[in-house]
């Protein structure tokens, strides 16, 4: 009876036809606002760009020119949100002993039996889940394995995935961070998804070491330091600080554990769909690796330097400015720049038991670590890590741009990670997550808090499809119209990633905060909290 109730509770039903209806909306019936460039949003960005250009007496190829490379985009755009019913929509769940209490839902949505996909690891219960299925003559896949291995070796694409973990975030058995990394490793969500997951608050014997592990993560964070640190007096500066001072949020994060929490789970999750697995896929790929970086010995040689800790003052130092000028000539750039670098410096500092999960993971080729350190380094290249790159990604990122810092029209001027992120996003393939769209609520199941999200998420393939490959780029460049339609899709992109420190377009706007109704970040509601 008491696991009966872990699963029939009001509060848990309440929360399940919550997320599951905000999934299937979001990719039916509101498919065209969920996208994170929605049609209206960038005609009239690209129209303020060409209206801004003319001000400033650019010359520009006539309309039908401009008008042709819209079209090119409209097409891939349109693929993207065409339309969906609810009986098209392909969906993962974790079965559990009950499939009928979320497959009642779902089919209540309209998702057909035929296109649900169940999966369970554990013998008895995996009997349990099958013999209720029977009993009521419902027909679904029901896979016997782990969701890990799942995503590995089952080459099925999802609508969205319902992820009930139950466990905590990096915790739990199996592990829920190795079930993710699995997921968005092989690309298992459709390009237009949606993410549904449910974490546990961790027991109180493990709150040290997560309280711990959630200052590393938010220790180099700024706007996206949770409220409830900002009101209890912390102060996200003195943790971004040359080196970062971590400890400065412990107290804050205990006192706050479940609102920090809170956050932690989002963020992190949307991290590793958006910048962790897809920077480091993209490395993994052996062609791409030779293409965009330097060779094995000197991506070696500058990941060494770059994580060179800040040192001490030496009991001969004869002033501040010697000491600052040693920091300053022999500190590495992930030290000496810690707030560029946010989940650099978790990796590295959270809790070691904690994050074996991130430790451990081997991609096709290379452990994840490795390649995303790599990565981090090419991405934030204007930090003084360009021997990182390659001759081509070089004359990639040196193509010329209408909009620099000798002609400044716009807003922000583009700097060489938004090349980078862009040519990354092809191979990469990211998942943005659209805050508009995505819903998330906590309630209690016994006596422990849990955290579900509903995560709506868009693979921005209009895009990274639309962007040439890297040799291709220095003379689709010298197209005007290739520039705004691309300027115009990485604006909004931004404005709806505005909120996070590891934001992979920051400081791409077009139009100032304001100057235009969809000039604006987004960002996460509170969380609803059911009872």
């Amino acid at each position: 009876m008491a696991q009966m109730l872990t699963y029939t509770q009001p509060t848990k039903s309440k929360a399940r036809s919550l997320l599951l209806e905000c999934a299937v909306r979001a990719l039916t019936e509101r498919r065209d606002e969920s996208v994170v460039v929605r049609a209206g949003a960038f005609d009239e960005t690209f129209r303020y760009s060409v209206d801004c250009l003319r001000q400033h007496g650019v010359q520009l190829p006539d309309d039908s020119a401009l008008r042709a490379e819209v079209v090119r985009f409209e097409a891939l755009h349109g693929a993207t949100v065409a339309a969906k019913r609810p009986s098209d929509l392909r969906v993962l769940y974790l079965c559990g002993p009950e499939p009928n209490n979320d497959l009642d839902v779902l089919v209540g949505l309209g998702v057909a039996p035929e296109n649900i996909w169940a999966v369970e690891s554990h013998a008895e219960t995996y009997r349990a889940a099958t013999d209720q299925l029977i009993r009521t003559g419902r027909f679904p896949k029901v896979h016997r394995g782990n969701t890990e291995s799942f995503f590995r070796v089952v080459h099925e694409q999802f609508d969205f995935v319902y992820f009930d973990a139950c466990g905590p975030l990096l915790g739990g058995q199996p592990n829920t961070l190795r079930s993710l990394l699995a997921l968005f490793e092989h690309n298992r969500l459709s390009p237009l998804s949606a993410l549904v997951t449910n974490f546990a608050e961790p027991s109180p014997q493990a709150r040290e070491a997560y309280s711990r592990s959630m200052c590393a993560f938010f220790a180099m964070r700024y706007n996206d330091c949770p409220r409830a640190l900002w009101d209890a007096g912390a102060d996200p500066a003195i943790s971004m600080q040359s080196g970062g001072d971590r400890e400065h949020l412990l107290p804050y994060v205990e006192r706050n554990f479940g609102a920090t929490y809170s956050d932690f789970v989002t963020r992190l999750v949307v991290d590793v769909g958006r910048q962790l697995i897809p920077f480091a896929r993209a490395h993994d790929i052996p062609e791409v690796e030779q293409q965009y970086f330097a060779p094995r010995e000197q991506q070696q040689e500058t990941v060494r330097r770059s994580g060179i800790p800040m040192p001490g003052p030496q009991a001969d130092e004869t002033s501040w400015r010697s000491y600052f000028e040693r920091v300053f000539t022999t500190t590495g750039v992930v030290n000496l720049i810690p707030s560029s670098y946010p989940l650099l410096h978790f990796l590295e500092a959270a809790d070691r038991a904690l994050l074996a999960p991130f430790h451990n993971y081997k991609l096709s080729r290379e452990m994840l670590r490795d390649a995303f350190w790599s990565t981090s380094l090419l991405a934030q290249m204007m930090n003084g890590t360009a021997d990182i790159a390659s001759p081509q990604m070089m004359a990639a990122v040196r193509a010329h741009w209408l909009d620099n810092a000798m002609n400044q029209y716009f807003c922000d001027i583009p700097f060489p990670h938004l090349m980078v992120s862009c040519l990354l996003g092809i191979y990469g393939r990211p998942y943005f997550v659209n805050p508009r769209r995505s819903t998330r609520c906590r309630y209690v199941a016994k006596a422990t808090p849990m955290f579900a999200d509903c995560l709506v998420l868009d693979q921005c393939r209009y895009l990274f499809d639309y962007f040439p490959t890297i040799d291709l780029v220095p003379s689709r460049m010298r197209s005007v119209g290739f520039q705004l339609v691309a300027r115009s899709c990485i604006d909004q992109i931004q404005w709806h990633d505005f909120s996070s420190s590891t934001r992979v377009f920051d400081g791409a706007a077009l139009a100032g905060m304001g100057a235009l109704p969809h000039s604006k970040p987004h960002d996460f509601e509170d969380r609803v909290v059911i009872e």
